[in-house]
């Protein structure tokens, strides 16, 4: 049995990660959800890295190209949609732990006397 507390904490702790606090109230749903967070953190960061060398390695002129043609470079666009799709996992576990906390409240709720 779940009580008031332990949905608590499900609530927090798929805040901090999508999916801990899904297992943590007995969902296995929370191991595709950790996953996704995951995956969705690497492949953003991978982003995130890839750039930030990127820039250093061209001392910023990628900046200037941007600013005076309004385009991409051609090799932004690989990494760049890696990124995207990090971007769009993590966020979709994060909703999906959410909706599954607050359903784990809503049962707690109309469970408790």
């Amino acid at each position: 049995m779940i009580d008031k507390t332990k949905a608590s904490t499900c609530f927090w702790s798929n805040l901090a990660m999508p999916g801990v606090g899904s297992l943590h109230v007995g969902r296995k749903i929370g191991w595709v959800q950790v996953s996704m967070a995951g995956l969705g953190f690497i492949l953003t960061n991978y982003f995130g890295v890839w750039l930030a060398f990127h820039l250093i390695k061209t001392k910023g002129s990628t900046i200037l190209v941007l600013m005076d043609t309004h385009r991409l470079p051609q090799e932004f666009y690989q990494p760049l949609i890696v990124g995207v799709i990090g971007v769009c996992l993590f966020g979709s576990a994060f909703v999906w732990a959410l909706i599954t906390s607050l359903t784990v409240r809503s049962e707690v709720n109309h469970h408790m006397p």
